[in-house]
């Protein structure tokens, strides 16, 4: 047996303990994942609509401070960028869980998560 066998079949082991923590309606978690990210965006660019006014000041994201700052009266750079990224995002997402479902759960989560501390910290 050489060395590298022996870490394939390590590695498919690990796999198999991996497949065994994604619950089997994995593929409904995922989609409420997905629709949770894409809430938390949408909520996020209606907060920047709201406060139209002040948001230049409020923004604390150099990018998006900028994008605002372009054109501060209609919001168009940063909201299509913020519509395109967010698309783009679900999108890799969906992806990554085609070809590889463990990891796409991994990651879907990840943003979750950070989807979820951006949401508390918009109401801090």
């Amino acid at each position: 047996m050489s060395a590298g066998t022996l870490i394939v079949g390590s590695r498919e082991r690990w796999m198999d303990r991996l497949q065994a923590l994604v619950p089997s309606d994995a593929s409904a978690m995922f989609r409420a994942l997905v629709w949770f990210i894409g809430l938390v965006s949408l909520y996020d660019a209606l907060l920047v609509v709201i406060w139209k006014g002040e948001i230049l000041y409020m923004e604390e994201n150099l990018l998006c401070w900028y994008l605002i700052k372009l054109d501060p009266g209609s919001l168009s750079f940063f909201l299509s960028a913020k519509a395109t990224g967010t698309t783009l995002v679900l999108l890799a997402l969906h992806v990554i869980r085609s070809h590889a479902p463990i990891h796409g759960m991994l990651v879907t989560g990840g943003v979750a998560a950070f989807q979820m501390i951006l949401l508390t910290y918009l109401h801090a």
